[in-house]
């Protein structure tokens, strides 16, 4: 009989536990209210502050791996035109589809984010010996870099910036 008390309140004090576990969780997500649309460019917060949503400029945009990313957070999207390195001569075909899928993304997300066309070609321009270039856009609070080399290609980063 001992036995059985003993398993009930141990039963008993674990369903408790996780009770209070799940309240208090909830009480913390609570105040996280967001409203997301997957294809809105924007996130609004619970206090009706707007972010910019970079996953769904991502998918705007048509980016896939391996040239393109997004950060799991939204943090950041990161743009290779030749992720793996390939020499023009060893893999010409996929040299020029990553080059040209990577080039017709990083023009959309710049037309998506409402940045000025001279980046881009700032972006295209820009040789190996200037190492790596940055733009900061505070009043949409993006921050954009990007360096080239012949053997590496184009790499572009899009990142939020935090206050």
């Amino acid at each position: 009989m001992k036995k059985k008390n003993l398993i009930f309140v141990i039963l008993f004090v674990l369903l408790l536990t996780l009770i209070f576990v799940a309240c208090d969780n909830s009480a913390k997500h609570s105040n996280t209210n967001k409203t997301y649309d997957s294809n809105s460019l924007t996130i609004t917060e619970e206090n009706n502050e707007e972010t910019l949503n970079l996953k769904a400029i991502y998918n705007n945009a048509n980016c896939s791996t391996p040239w393109a990313k997004v950060a799991g957070d939204g943090s950041y999207i990161q743009i290779d035109s030749n992720p793996y390195d390939y020499d023009n001569s060893d893999y010409p075909y996929l040299s020029t589809l990553y080059l040209s899928n990577a080039i017709n993304a990083i023009q959309k997300i710049n037309s998506k984010l409402g940045l000025p066309d001279s980046l881009y070609q700032q972006m295209i321009k820009t040789t190996a010996l200037q190492g790596l270039q940055s733009k900061k856009y505070s009043s949409i609070g993006i921050e954009v870099s990007w360096s080239y080399h012949p053997d590496n290609g184009l790499e572009v980063m899009y990142s939020k910036i935090f206050d």
